[in-house]
């Protein structure tokens, strides 16, 4: 993309499109080196998958004891799977990242009752941010304005 040849996976063939706000992170910094997006694009979905890792420990923090937070996020961060789809330069460790965030938030603020305007914004900016990395998500946003509103 950076070469402006639009979005293709080999220079050559192009494809259909891709998601927005991965785009928008690597093409800041392919405006600055053009030779390096691959390599940024690695470190970026390694950063964001051990981050998810944080996050999710968090979560299992809250729910559960330390023990089983600890043996969570050991089972997430040495899981193979997980350590491949982080180091493909995908944004499936950003998606991640986001949606555990959501959960994260969620269970802070709305399963608390500690809801205000501000914390509802927040968390719908995370929403968001999380819509422009996958359009798939509009199903859980969906899903998380419904179970706000029962609240």
């Amino acid at each position: 993309m950076c070469s402006g040849k639009g979005f293709s996976f080999n220079g050559i063939d192009p494809t259909t499109g891709t998601t927005v706000f991965w785009t928008l992170l690597l093409s800041l910094f392919g405006s600055l080196s053009k030779s390096s997006l691959t390599l940024f694009s690695i470190f970026l979905s390694g950063c964001f998958f051990v981050i998810s890792g944080l996050v999710l420990y968090l979560i299992a923090k809250k729910i559960l004891n330390e023990k089983i937070s600890i043996l969570i996020l050991l089972l997430f961060l040495f899981n193979p799977f997980f350590i491949l789809i982080s180091l493909n330069g995908l944004e499936t460790s950003l998606f991640i990242l986001l949606s555990l965030l959501t959960f994260f938030f969620y269970f802070k603020f709305v399963r608390k009752k500690q809801i205000s305007l501000t914390k509802l914004l927040f968390l719908n900016f995370i929403l968001f941010l999380t819509l422009l990395t996958r359009e798939k998500k509009v199903i859980w946003f969906s899903l998380f304005c419904f179970s706000t509103y029962s609240y």
